[in-house]
């Protein structure tokens, strides 16, 4: 376990001291766009105390930190230009307890270039074996419902201002609403996770197709930029090419940004967006009236139940949501940044009141729906 962790600065050495209460040797990466190293450590878990890792010191601007998959835990440490890992350091302190130390230097652009081919291992979602199994659902009379809560592991999301993690409300109101849902007993309802670990935005894109969705859900909490703090209440987002507004585009942006977040490579072509515009055409109009509905249904069922947005009727060029077949609407629960909606979804009964509330408007959706999308 990971416990303790301080970042100092002497003589031109950023150091980050983690205090282990085993011995764990970590496998390290570097990452350029932005520059980051990651560190992967089998077998040990990050216990610290809320708020550390926001903030740094010299080269490390922030860092972040959370299970990868069951038996490897990540840490990512932002760095504010190209550096080099001078030395990791590995002492032993007493009674068991380890403290590893990475020492870490600037370097111009081109040495950080010529260390060495960027590596970070493939990062797989883990699954009950058989969860998501495509050939149980052949010939299926119940619609599959895929709840995503956003996030997770070393990638909180917004951050509240009583350090409150968006990646925990998302998975809480997901796993009511999961619940809420298996209890009416008309539909199969898959999670892409189910406790504090990272799933990519691909694997979570996969994973609905593989299983057949008929409606896919992602469950979010919003932040705004620092100033704006008076901004509150929840939205519902389908998939467009041109965001509906200036707050829309900003947190597509945000949103697309999860695996950087979380470590991984991001291949960069200058063809990238001319690709995602073709695959968001490549929605047929069905799946995109469907999606409409679902998004109505929401904010019918929301209204007076929990506080909504000036204009909760949104659309962005979202990843999770570019599914070709599968009705797809992104939720943002509220305003993480804002006091009271921060205060309200940390309340469990809150949470069970907006999950009662999207299970109604799922309920009205398929009621509604007359044909099931393939």
């Amino acid at each position: 376990m990971v416990d303790r962790a301080r970042v100092t600065v002497k003589g031109g050495v950023t150091r980050l001291q983690l205090s282990l209460t085993a011995r764990r040797l970590p496998k390290v990466a570097t990452l350029s766009a932005p520059y980051r190293m990651i560190a992967d450590f089998p077998a040990a878990l990050f216990h610290l105390a809320p708020g550390v890792g926001r903030s740094g010191k010299g080269l490390i601007s922030a860092f972040r930190y959370g299970l990868m998959r069951p038996g490897v835990s990540r840490l990512v440490i932002d760095l504010n230009g190209a550096f080099s890992v001078r030395a990791m350091r590995i002492i032993a302190n007493g009674a068991g307890r380890t403290d590893l130390i990475f020492e870490i230097v600037s370097v111009p652009p081109e040495r950080f270039a010529r260390q060495g081919r960027e590596f970070v291992e493939p990062v797989k979602a883990v699954l009950r074996r058989g969860q998501f199994d495509h050939a149980k659902h052949k010939g299926k009379h119940q619609p599959v419902i895929v709840i995503d809560p956003g996030h997770g592991g070393p990638d909180p999301g917004a951050i509240g201002r009583s350090n409150t993690y968006e990646k925990t409300i998302a998975l809480a109101v997901s796993r009511k609403l999961a619940a809420r849902l298996r209890s009416a007993n008309r539909y199969k309802v898959l999670m892409t996770r189910t406790r504090d670990i990272f799933v990519s935005l691909d694997h979570r894109v996969e994973l609905s197709r593989k299983v057949g969705a008929d409606l896919f859900l992602s469950l979010h909490a919003d932040a705004t930029v620092a100033g704006a703090e008076t901004v509150r209440g929840a939205s519902i987002y389908t998939l467009s090419r041109r965001a509906s507004n200036a707050q829309a585009h900003r947190l597509a942006q945000k949103e697309n940004a999860a695996d950087v977040l979380a470590g991984l490579a991001v291949v960069r072509s200058d063809t990238g967006h001319e690709v995602e515009n073709i695959l968001i055409d490549l929605l047929n109009r069905e799946t995109r009236v469907f999606s409409h509905r679902a998004q109505e249904a929401i904010i019918r069922a929301l209204r007076g139940k929990v506080i909504l947005s000036g204009d909760p009727q949104r659309s962005a060029a979202f990843k999770v949501l570019k599914q070709t077949g599968v009705p797809s609407v992104l939720i943002e629960l509220g305003y993480i940044s804002h006091a009271r909606d921060e205060h309200k979804m940390r309340n469990p009964v809150w949470q069970h009141k907006a999950a009662d509330a999207i299970a109604r408007a799922v309920a009205e959706y398929f009621a509604t729906t007359r044909s099931v999308m393939r």
